[in-house]
C-alpha cells in the first residue's frame, strides 16, 4: 500500500510511548479533492475499528489500515515526518503527478495549463486532463470549480470553445469531476429569505 520512512516510524513510536492509551493501529485516509490532489488523515484507532474491507499493512510493529478507495490512492505513496516549523507528517504521492505518454494528451494538458488555468485560477479553481479517448477529452475540475454552481457554464462556454478551436479532433468534453465533494465553491447561491 505505502512506504513509511524510518523517521516517520520513529515519530509514531514516540507518540505511542508518550500516550498510554494509544495502540499501534493507524488509519490512513486519502481523499481525492481535485485533479491530482488529495487530502490526508492519519490517526490512531483501536484494533476492533478495523473494518472487513480495509487493507492492512504491518511495518515494524505498526499496523497501517486504509479503506479500499484510500488504498488505491496511496499505492506507491510514502509517509515521512519533517521537523518544522511547521513539523508534521508529510505524504509523497505519485498520484499527484499526471504524466501523459500520448503527445496529443501532453499538448492538451499544456494548453489547459497555459491558456485556460490562469483564467480559472482567478476564481480559485483549476482544470486537469484526465484522459483522451477517441474524440472525447475527459476533464476534471478542482479548487473552487469543484461543486461550483457555475461549473457547467464555465466548462460549456469557456473551456469547450477554446479546446474545440485549438484541437479540432476533440469533438466532446466530458466533465468527470465529483462535484458533490466540493468544499469551498466560488459561486454561492443567495441566502433564502426568512
Amino acid at each position: 500500500m505505502l512506504a513509511v520512512t524510518e523517521t516517520a516510524q520513529s515519530k509514531i513510536h514516540e507518540i505511542i510511548q508518550n500516550e498510554s492509551d494509544l495502540g499501534n493501529v493507524i488509519r490512513v485516509v486519502a481523499r481525492k479533492i481535485a485533479p491530482y490532489r488529495f487530502d490526508y488523515d492519519l490517526y490512531f484507532i483501536e484494533e476492533d475499528e478495523i473494518e472487513s474491507g480495509d487493507v492492512r499493512q504491518e511495518i515494524n510493529g505498526l499496523v497501517f489500515v486504509a479503506d479500499a478507495e484510500s488504498s488505491r490512492h496511496l499505492e506507491g505513496a510514502s509517509i515521512d515526518y519533517v521537523e518544522g516549523p511547521p513539523s508534521g507528517f508529510k505524504f509523497e504521492n505519485p498520484h499527484t503527478q499526471r504524466h501523459f505518454d500520448d503527445p496529443k494528451e501532453q499538448a492538451l494538458q499544456k494548453f489547459i495549463d497555459d491558456e485556460i488555468n490562469p483564467k480559472v485560477a482567478a476564481h480559485g479553481g483549476y482544470i486537469g486532463l484526465d484522459r483522451i479517448e477517441g474524440d472525447a477529452a475527459y476533464l476534471e475540475m478542482g479548487g473552487a470549480c469543484q461543486g461550483c454552481g457555475m461549473a457547467a457554464m464555465t466548462m460549456r462556454q469557456g473551456v469547450e470553445a477554446q479546446i474545440f478551436e485549438r484541437f479540432p479532433e476533440i469533438a466532446r468534453i466530458v466533465d468527470v469531476t465529483n462535484h458533490s465533494e466540493g468544499k469551498n465553491p466560488f459561486y454561492q447561491s443567495a441566502p433564502e429569505e426568512a
